[in-house]
């Protein structure tokens, strides 16, 4: 399974009714729902273990931790450091995982919460459905479900490229979720490798809206960069994210699955920005799969119009 690292002393054990018992990355929780409902500390592991579970703290070696599944959990002997992804028994079915984000303070936060509230309408089937959204501490937040499996991005980094059924069954997944996105009137604005996550199940989507609903809400100094190689030369020039970009950044992702690479990499920042705007694409084989590539990373003169719908 994937490792998260234990919690920092300075980060939250608890936000809204999510126990957090581990970190992805800054200001990103792996947690599990606090059946007391409280915005409190979870209590100190108690000195009788006969009748009590242990619950999770950070291991205090540092190492990276990952959850076992519930058919391999153990009870766990009395310990004064009881590891962040192991429980003393397997936890009930309420207590699945999942991610939570803490966003920027300065978003305007009403606005963010009403912008991100019609993506927990959207379909779970092939994205991490958005479960709610709150604040903690004057800080935005999302809670999505926990896809167990690693990201697009950190599978191409090993060396890994997906090719024939594996790039078919990537595509036709992750379409289908765009698909059950776009009849939501809703956009996921942010699709890289790094957001797609190969689960056990197939591909999944996630982050999904909220980068579109920060877009809309922050000020200039905390408005999120998109990642130039991944995105549409329209957004590029200041447009809002539609459906046509969101196909674009498929495109390149498919590509980059097959590749390890955008098809625009330009060497730096400024080089992939000017071969998205004024390039072609740089394609692998994508056997049956190139036309629609194509299509998708269409700048033609009639703008970003001529893409293929999802």
């Amino acid at each position: 399974m994937p490792e998260f690292e234990p919690l920092r002393e300075e980060e939250p054990v608890q936000v809204g009714v999510y126990r957090l018992i581990g970190r992805l990355s800054p200001d990103v929780f792996v947690g599990t729902p606090n059946l007391a409902g409280t915005d409190e500390s979870p209590p100190p592991p108690s000195s009788s273990a006969a009748d009590e579970t242990i619950p999770p703290a950070s291991a205090e070696d540092g190492s990276s931790l990952s959850l076992p599944s519930p058919s391999e959990v153990e009870p766990a002997p009395p310990s004064p450091s009881p590891s962040p992804s192991q429980f003393e028994s397997a936890p009930p079915p309420s207590a699945e995982l999942v991610v939570v984000k803490l966003l920027h303070p300065e978003i305007d936060q009403e606005r963010f919460l009403r912008l991100i509230e019609p993506f927990q309408e959207v379909s779970a089937f092939c994205t991490a459905q958005v479960l709610g959204s709150g604040l903690h501490d004057g800080r935005p937040y999302v809670v999505s479900e926990y896809i167990d499996g690693p990201t697009l991005e950190r599978t191409t980094a090993t060396g890994t490229r997906l090719r024939n059924t594996a790039l078919h069954r990537l595509a036709v997944g992750t379409v289908t979720a765009l698909v059950a996105i776009h009849q939501a009137n809703v956009v996921h604005g942010d699709i890289r490798p790094g957001n797609v996550v190969l689960g056990p199940d197939g591909p999944r989507l996630i982050n999904f809206g909220i980068g579109r609903a920060m877009a809309g809400t922050a000020s200039a100094t905390t408005r999120k960069v998109d990642v130039p190689a991944f995105t549409a030369p329209e957004r590029l020039a200041g447009a809002a994210a539609e459906p046509p970009a969101d196909l674009f950044s498929w495109a390149g992702t498919l590509v980059s699955a097959a590749s390890g690479r955008s098809p625009f990499d330009g060497g730096s920042m400024a080089g992939t920005v000017n071969r998205i705007t004024n390039g072609e694409p740089d394609l692998p084989d994508l056997g049956d799969l190139r036309d629609l590539v194509v299509a998708c990373l269409s700048r033609c003169c009639c703008g970003w119009s001529g893409r293929p719908t999802s």
